[in-house]
């Protein structure tokens, strides 16, 4: 696969997924500029790396069906929906859940129910933005750009099993 069909895949210039990958500065990626092309066993790693960050996210049903206007107490790892009706309007991580919770309350973000998902640590920051990057939320002011998103898979992928 060439780094043009990545770009077109991921909707990003050319230029940033040579960029991503000079900025990582490793041997895969001065070969695949050199190149220009991904090698098929490379491509399948990025694929997987790609798919396993997709299994992160929590289905709308599956949300929605967890949400309560009871906020659990909970102190290990969790993600939280925060939602107003119908809509989820943040999505955030918490050690201490009913503490960070209670800081949006006092922030003024409007919502009537809390979905909640305990989750592993090392998981807590990639479930977290993957599901931003799916939902969009409202108070969410930081959402993944696709930009970031690819290099989130890259860094997964060639980088965590290290």
């Amino acid at each position: 696969m060439r780094i043009n069909d990545i770009a077109k895949l991921f909707k990003i210039p050319k230029s940033i997924v040579v960029d991503v990958l000079v900025r990582r500065g490793d041997i895969l990626g001065a070969i695949l500029i050199a190149d220009d092309c991904i090698s098929h066993s490379s491509w399948a790693s990025i694929s997987e790396s790609e798919q396993a960050l997709l299994n992160l996210q929590f289905s709308h049903g599956d949300i929605f069906s967890k949400a309560d206007t009871n906020i659990p107490f909970a102190l290990d790892p969790t993600i939280y929906f925060l939602i107003d009706e119908s809509v989820i309007v943040y999505i955030g991580k918490s050690n201490q859940l009913p503490y960070r919770v209670n800081t949006h309350i006092k922030s003024g973000k409007e919502f009537t129910k809390v979905a909640v998902y305990q989750v592993s640590r090392s998981s807590m920051s990639d479930t977290e933005v993957m599901n931003i990057y799916k939902y969009n939320p409202f108070y969410n002011k930081d959402v993944l750009n696709r930009e970031t998103y690819f290099n989130l898979v890259i860094h997964n992928c060639f980088f965590d099993n290290f």
